[in-house]
């Protein structure tokens, strides 16, 4: 099972690693949040165990050249379609600085 960060929607900034819980919630923007989620994973050994085996899991879901190259296509491919979408005067001008 590939673990993915997801927003938690009762704190918009908060972020999990892992469907099961079984990472740190954490607000970046809270240091002293951020401080009590490492100590809790300091003093919790099988929470370290869980996060450690999906470790590698997550980073190859994540690091996958060919989706992300798969998924830099399509955002090109987005791109031009809404730019071929524009009218014609704002299609000839050239967009580049």
């Amino acid at each position: 099972m590939v673990r993915r960060l997801r927003k938690i929607h009762h704190r918009p900034n908060a972020m999990t690693l892992g469907a099961a819980n079984a990472g740190l919630d954490i607000e970046p923007e809270k240091v002293d949040d951020t401080a009590a989620a490492i100590c809790r994973l300091a003093d919790d050994h099988g929470l370290y165990q869980r996060m450690n085996a999906g470790s590698p899991v997550y980073m190859r879901g994540r690091l996958d050249g060919r989706k992300l190259t798969a998924h830099l296509f399509e955002l090109i491919e987005n791109l031009v379609a809404k730019r071929r979408s524009w009218p014609s005067a704002l299609a000839k001008t050239d967009c580049r600085p």
